[in-house]
This record gives C-alpha cells, structure tokens and sequence, in this order.
C-alpha cells in the first residue's frame, strides 16, 4: 500500500479505481494486521488462570494491570505518535509538506484529547463510575482510530472518528469478554476494531484538496469501496498465516 509497485497503492502509476487505497501513518499495515494477530492469539493461548470463572463468568477482582504503569504508558505512546502519524508525511520541506505534518498533528491532538473524554463519560454512563483505565484506552482508542486518514482529514473529522472509534472499543472489550477471550492488553478491540473504523472513515471524510496535496491523485466515489477492500485483503491474508504457525505451536 506504501510502494509503487503495490496494487492497492496510491503511489501506483496506475492507481486502482484512479485513487488507490489510503492509509496514510498505517491504520492498515500496522493497526489492523496486529490486532487480527491478537484475535488468534487470544484464542489459540486461551484465557489465564483465574480469568474466568467455571461458570463462565468474568473475574472482575482480577488484576490486570498496574495503573501507575498504564497511564505512564499512554502518555509515552501518546508522545510517539506525534512521531507515527506527522512522521508518516516522509519530509515537511515546501508548503504541502509542512501544511500536512502540522494538520496532522492537530487532528492526532484533538483525536486522542477527545477519545479520552469520550471513553470515560460512555463509561460512566454506564457504570455509574469514573475509571482512569478507560481514560487510558480511549486516549488510544482516538489515536488508533485517526491514523490512516490524519493528513487527509479535518481536524474536526478527527473529533467525530475518536468518539466513535471510543464507543467502539468499549463495546468490542465487553463482546470479547463475553466470547470468554482474554485479551490481556485489549489488543483485538483497540487495534483490529478501531483500526477498520478510522481505515472506512478515511473514504467518508477525506478531503480531496488533502488527497490531491499529498498523494496526486484524485478520490472519486468508489474511495469507501478502496477503504474496505484494503482491509479484507490483508486479514485474510494474515488469517491463513497466523492458524498455520499459531496451530503449529500449540500442537
């Protein structure tokens, strides 16, 4: 998707439906093939000891995780990607260069601020209680959901995809739990599922002037059918490999 050679690409001379795919800091290649990983790792290690109870039910006095440690955590990842997703615009030499990397860092800022936010009301407003964890995911949630279209998109577009993408890890944390999958750093709903969302939003709300700027090419209607086909390839893809090594191992 990153190579001229790549049929998916943007950067094709020949440019799949006139556009290609975006993914503009790896919504795709980084986000949703990790997260499709951890969906088939959660199920092939199974659940830790003590996770679930013989009933089924989840261990909710379970400890999980240091939360010293996980806000530490999201504050470091979240200052790396300032590297991750302006980064991804290669140089900021000339106006188009420089009008991306800072666009980009606006909607990174607003998109993780408001993922945030986002995550601990919704929690809240349904368990009646504030958690900093939640804070910590939907921080993540918002930054995961904003990567493939960061320089493409509005930084109020940013705003929208980060609740969304929020609302969506919340709801895919509670379904993975009920599956009775312990996915102990809630890889699968964070990065597989927040990932599809930002990589469809892309050909929802990409700006064309953005598009053209960075890529020359020119988006037309077909950009939401680019966006879904350049996820289903990949997983896929990925499917196949991770059963094969993954059922080896476990044989």
């Amino acid at each position: 998707m990153w190579t001229k050679w790549g049929w998916l690409s943007p950067f094709n001379s020949k440019p799949l439906f006139g556009s290609g795919a975006i993914d503009f800091a790896g919504g795709v290649v980084v986000h949703i093939v990790g997260g499709t990983a951890s969906l088939l790792g959660a199920y092939f290690c199974g659940p830790r000891i003590g996770r679930f109870g013989v009933d089924g039910e989840v261990n909710r006095e379970y400890r999980e995780t240091n939360s010293n440690l996980v806000v530490l955590g999201t504050f470091l990842l979240w200052f790396g990607w300032y590297g991750f997703n302006p980064g991804s615009a290669v140089s900021i030499a000339g106006y188009t260069g420089a009008a991306t990397v800072s666009r980009t860092a606006v909607t990174t800022t607003l998109a993780a601020g408001m993922g945030g936010v986002a995550a601990m009301v919704i929690h809240y407003a349904v368990y009646r209680r504030w958690d900093v964890m939640q804070l910590c995911n939907g921080v993540l949630s918002g930054l995961v959901s904003v990567t493939p279209g960061c320089g493409v998109i509005d930084p109020w577009a940013g705003l929208i995809v980060a609740t969304l993408g929020a609302a969506l890890f919340l709801f895919l944390d509670h379904l993975m739990l009920k599956a009775l999958l312990d996915d102990v750093v809630a890889a699968v709903p964070m990065h597989l599922g927040c990932g599809v969302l930002g990589t469809l939003f892309v050909g929802l709300f990409a700006r064309e002037e953005y598009v053209t700027a960075f890529y020359g090419v020119h988006p037309g209607g077909k950009q939401i059918h680019l966006q879904k086909q350049c996820q289903v390839e990949p997983i896929l893809w990925y499917v196949q490999c991770y059963i094969f090594v993954l059922g080896t191992l476990r044989a």
